[in-house]
């Protein structure tokens, strides 16, 4: 029923209802011990992020929605015969082979537990970052992330769950631990730095 309720939200669009109930999709096939709701959560999720264009996160849900899969012998449900090829194109298309490829792949490496924390709105891991650059926290990390794909601070901070003001406090920190007057700098950085 959530998954279904999902796909509605998807396609009015309506993404935040769409995200909440493929979140606790997610949670539902846990706590039931169903690995094929597990599976699907992941997938579901994955399309959700596509369609929010975190082509990233999508990018590595998809990975770990298939590796779920190949665990226990399944495949997406019908709803995702459209959906998981359009996911993966989008995704493909905006970050490029080498990148989708890469991050498909950490989502494949992912254990259940780990995509699962991933999927119910963890951080991406922390960016490489040159051993003569200053060290940003994860949470710096993720929003320096954000702003190269050129979110405003409002939208990270309905990302990530934090205040604006929050949001603002990172750019400022990331700001000062650069050097960088503006977040156009941070976005290349972070290109350069990832």
């Amino acid at each position: 029923m959530l998954f279904n309720s999902a796909l509605y939200a998807l396609a009015l669009p309506d993404p935040a209802q769409a995200l909440s109930d493929g979140r606790e999709c997610l949670r539902l096939g846990l706590a039931l011990h169903d690995a094929h709701g597990a599976a699907s959560g992941l997938e579901l999720l994955a399309w959700i992020a596509s369609a929010d264009r975190d082509h990233h996160r999508a990018a590595r849900l998809l990975g770990a929605a298939d590796r779920q899969w190949r665990t226990i012998g399944g495949t997406p449900l019908i709803g995702g015969l459209q959906r998981r090829p359009e996911a993966t194109a989008a995704a493909r298309t905006a970050l490029g082979e080498a990148v989708f490829d890469a991050e498909r792949r950490h989502g494949e490496e992912l254990t259940l537990d780990e995509a699962v924390a991933y999927a119910l709105g963890g951080p991406r891991p922390a960016t490489r970052q040159l051993d003569d650059q200053p060290r940003l926290t994860r949470r710096e990390s993720e929003v320096a992330g954000l702003i190269a794909e050129g979110l405003t601070n409002k939208q990270i901070a309905a990302r990530l769950v934090l205040s604006q003001r929050t949001v603002e406090s990172h750019v400022e920190n990331i700001l000062v631990k650069l050097g960088f007057t503006g977040r156009a700098q941070i976005a290349a950085w972070y290109a350069q730095n990832r």
